[in-house]
């Protein structure tokens, strides 16, 4: 997502704002595919359908 982003973008458009949303949409991603993974949030709602 971050690389199609990037790819619309001008020198006009290129802004501290831009490369800050840059940063902040992998960090993003990366935190919550964590907190899945820590927390095994697909086990545990598989374990609750199955009983």
């Amino acid at each position: 997502m971050t690389s199609i982003f990037v790819a619309f973008q001008t020198k006009a458009t290129w802004t501290p704002n831009i490369k800050l949303i840059c940063a902040i949409i992998p960090l993003i991603g990366s935190l919550a595919s964590t907190v899945v993974l820590q927390f095994k949030v697909f086990e545990t709602w598989r374990l609750r359908e199955e009983g």
